[in-house]
């Protein structure tokens, strides 16, 4: 049995998606989840900046980054900001505790470089103070974030006295505890294989990877995501609001709509004249210095109007003069999935047949204006049978 095809109501197809696994630096992650969860424009607290390696490839100006660690002397769990103030809250303190020795020797370096091992003020040691100054951090951030402002911790799992530490899970469990809503994770795998010390017999996987968690904080409304919208975005959607004319957006003939007025009558000259010759039918153009007179199908001259379905579903034929040398006006009435037409000799217009003529401006007499509705014109099918009948009259 052959597959269906997928359907796609909505959205655009695209590869160019944020996926959830990445297999690199932490820099090309960063800007990757701010992209998805925060606005340019926000105000954004990194409380452990350190050298600012997250930031290496964001555009400086796009966000108000408030970059701070311990180094700088302000410690990621007392924060000098006031409550509900910020938009994001970054935090990346050292993943491990290393207790001194060479049982860590690798991963010194790696505390010296995010600066925040150095004040630990806890009496707890090892994997029980790493998760300490998190959730301490996270008390903290829980504070100065706004409601439903964004929280991005960096962490990874470690084993601590052979035992195994799932970090990125006790981590969300006290976000949880705290107010926090978990949203998202990404996965960090590093491009180098990690070092390894002397070991007799491997117990767990040596890790090499770490995640990025992304929370928000609650505020006693939905518990669901709404994904902030960029500038761009919101007008779009207020637009939207606003236009009470969405019929033609995505419509087969939606573009039409897209077309400058003066190009219009063009455009529907061109269908009329291909459209027929499709039934055998020849319109030729005529030169414009024939007043008026648009196309020749026979020894018969039209004059064609195009027009486009308005926001209260009727069409409004314009510039129609009676002293232009054509012997029939057609009229062209484009809609969002389809096309109607109708067809008048000048006779009929001048007696107003088709309907009430109305003057394009007030205290002129040379051009008018048509208004029909579409059950007052006919289906585009029927304009070869038609013109086949005053041919032949």
């Amino acid at each position: 049995m052959a597959k269906a095809a997928r359907v796609v109501r909505q959205g655009v197809a695209s590869n160019d998606l944020i996926l959830s696994s990445h297999v690199g630096g932490n820099e090309h992650v960063f800007p990757q989840i701010l992209d998805l969860y925060v606005l340019p424009g926000s105000r954004v607290a990194d409380v452990t900046y350190g050298r600012g390696v997250f930031w290496k490839h964001v555009p400086e100006g796009q966000y108000e980054v408030l970059a701070t660690d311990i180094e700088t002397g302000i410690d990621c769990r007392a924060l000098p900001y006031g409550d509900g103030s910020i938009d994001c809250l970054v935090l990346d303190p050292p993943y491990m505790h290393s207790p001194g020795g060479t049982a860590h020797v690798a991963h010194s370096a790696f505390e010296a470089y995010y600066q925040n091992n150095r004040a630990n003020r806890t009496v707890l040691n090892y994997h029980e103070a790493v998760l300490d100054l998190y959730c301490r951090a996270i008390d903290e951030a829980q504070r100065v974030l706004r409601s439903r402002g964004v929280l991005i911790v960096k962490c990874q799992d470690e084993v601590c006295a052979n035992q195994q530490r799932f970090t990125h899970i006790e981590i969300a469990q006290h976000c949880e505890q705290v107010g926090f809503q978990a949203e998202d994770l990404f996965v960090v795998q590093r491009m180098n294989r990690p070092g390894v010390s002397r070991v007799n017999r491997q117990v767990h996987a040596r890790k090499n990877h770490s995640y990025f968690l992304v929370f928000w904080k609650r505020d006693g409304r939905r518990s669901i995501w709404e994904r902030p919208m960029n500038a761009i975005e919101l007008m779009q959607q207020i637009i939207k609001t606003q236009v009470p004319d969405n019929r033609w957006s995505g419509a087969p003939l939606g573009q039409f709509r897209q077309i400058e007025n003066t190009n219009r009558g063009r455009v529907g000259e061109e269908f009329v004249r291909r459209y027929l010759k499709q039934f055998g039918i020849d319109a030729q153009p005529i030169a414009k210095s024939r007043l008026g007179v648009d196309l020749a199908i026979g020894d018969l001259r039209f004059e064609v109007k195009t027009a486009s379905e308005d926001t209260k579903g009727g069409f409004q034929f314009n510039h129609v003069r009676y002293d232009r040398e054509y012997d029939y006006l057609l009229c062209l009435g484009v809609q969002p999935d389809g096309l109607v037409f109708g067809c008048w000799s000048k006779e009929e217009l001048a007696t107003q047949q088709p309907g009430k003529l109305v003057r394009m401006a007030e205290g002129q007499s040379v051009t008018f204006k048509l208004r029909r509705r579409p059950e007052q014109l006919l289906p585009i099918h029927h304009l070869p049978t038609t013109l086949r009948s005053l041919l032949e009259t």
